[in-house]
């Protein structure tokens, strides 16, 4: 379950490699490629979920953001009046606001702490 800007809850079923959620999106897991393209969970509130393919984070309530790739382990965003620039350090995307997102596998993954 995740909350949107709202304050809707949106709840997600696991079936297999797909999310199914419950106004009619369906996520499909696939492998984490090299870099930071895959699936990442926010370190304090691991129900958040970031999906990052190319140059564009999917983000949990649904919304899209512009993603600056800087070489195979760095990206920074834009939004909200600032620039935030992420390192990747091992399976960590490590930002400049002192966020961490930590990679998962599959969307229903859990990550270990």
């Amino acid at each position: 379950t995740i909350h949107g800007p709202d304050g809707r809850a949106y709840h997600a079923e696991l079936v297999e490699d797909e999310l199914r959620w419950d106004d009619g999106d369906v996520w499909v897991c696939t492998q984490a490629s090299d870099g930071v393209e895959g699936h990442w969970r926010h370190m304090r509130q691991p129900e958040l979920l970031e999906v990052i393919e190319g140059d564009c984070v999917l983000r949990p309530d649904g919304s899209t953001a512009k993603l600056t790739l800087q070489g195979e382990t760095g990206v920074s965003m834009a939004g909200d009046g600032q620039v935030r620039i992420a390192r990747l350090v091992d399976d960590e995307l490590r930002w400049s606001d002192g966020d961490i997102w930590l990679r998962v596998g599959c969307p229903g993954a859990t990550a270990a702490a």
